[in-house]
């Protein structure tokens, strides 16, 4: 100790130390950024958000009747209920592993069996997601290809009339 004090007071060094502990403090800071994202807490919330999401899109295209067939709806029903069953079960496991609110432990737990089904519920959450919005572009791509097969249609007939 009694040597750091003549290195650190020496206006050289003192340079270099500052130039180190900035250099320590952004790089912390940086890898906190890029690890919170994979922190239990925020994972959850990425999933409820998704989850929500989703169940909001579904309930609208239901209100919309863009599901003719039964079988695609009750299967995307299906699979949303039981990622909502798992989203509910990993956030019974956060709150018993991790409590309330995000802590500095949580940073220790990112390689954890609990962080590993939070990040494979959130891909299905999304993958969820995704087949629903594909199902319902393809069912407005169909309505709006009838519609332009009836108008078509209407067009021809009443050109047909007009050059009788």
């Amino acid at each position: 100790m009694a040597r750091l004090l003549p290195f650190i007071a020496d206006t050289d060094n003192n340079d270099i130390l500052q130039y180190t502990v900035v250099a320590g403090v952004a790089l912390i800071a940086g890898l906190r950024f890029l690890i919170q994202p994979l922190l239990p807490h925020f994972c959850m919330d990425d999933i409820e958000h998704v989850i929500r999401e989703t169940k909001d899109i579904f309930d609208k295209a239901q209100e919309e009747h863009l599901f003719r067939d039964r079988v695609p709806r009750l299967d995307i029903q299906l699979r949303l209920s039981r990622a909502q069953e798992e989203q509910s079960y990993l956030r019974s496991r956060v709150l018993d592993e991790h409590g309330l609110s995000c802590s500095a432990r949580e940073y220790l737990f990112i390689l954890s069996d609990l962080a590993r089904q939070l990040r494979r519920c959130r891909r299905q959450a999304k993958a969820i997601q995704l087949c629903l919005l594909r199902s319902i572009e393809d069912e407005r791509r169909g309505r709006h290809c009838e519609r332009v097969e009836e108008i078509a249609a209407v067009l021809s007939s009443a050109r047909f009339r007009s050059s009788d």
